[in-house]
């Protein structure tokens, strides 16, 4: 692959990622944020969110199901966002 295929393939896959994001809500958004950027576990973002943490882990389970339904046919790469957030 040369340069120009590598940058488009780069945006395409972000391109992706950004639109399974744009389903989520503000508050999926910051627990998957706290979760996948920050590597908190449970326990902490449910003190941080002032949640028990098996409430935390069911809206993360939701949360990954959820940006998972992205279609296979918009996605060219093979399930870009599992392979992130898998």
């Amino acid at each position: 692959m040369n340069q120009a295929s590598l940058r488009t393939r780069a945006q395409e896959e972000q391109d992706i990622v950004v639109a399974a994001l744009k389903q989520l809500t503000n508050q999926e958004r910051v627990i998957l944020g706290l979760h996948f950027y920050e590597g908190l576990d449970v326990e902490e973002i449910a003190q941080i969110l002032n949640q028990p943490a098996g409430k935390v882990e069911t809206w993360l389970k939701q949360i990954l199901s959820k940006i998972r339904l992205v279609k296979p046919d918009e996605d060219p790469y093979g399930n870009i966002v599992n392979q992130i957030f898998g």
